[in-house]
């Protein structure tokens, strides 16, 4: 069995959490986008897809039903 360094171990544990939170990270600048669809990098930046799912009596059931079921 291979023995793994502490420094080795230590950038392999650092490069998995990148790999792992770099497409939060996307998502994240994504719902800032001011644009029409989706690209990145975002050309502007803009509340506009909050105001939409927030302003939607739909989604506001469904993010309470959610929750709902989320703290149960």
């Amino acid at each position: 069995m291979p023995r793994w360094t502490p420094s080795f171990l230590r950038i392999y544990v650092a490069l998995m959490c990148v790999w792992l939170l770099a497409p939060i990270v996307i998502v994240v600048i994504l719902a800032f986008s001011g644009d029409g669809y989706l690209h990145f990098p975002p050309s502007s930046l803009s509340l506009r897809w909050f105001d939409r799912f927030f302003g939607d009596l739909q989604w506001q059931h469904a993010l309470l039903s959610s929750l709902i079921i989320g703290s149960i």
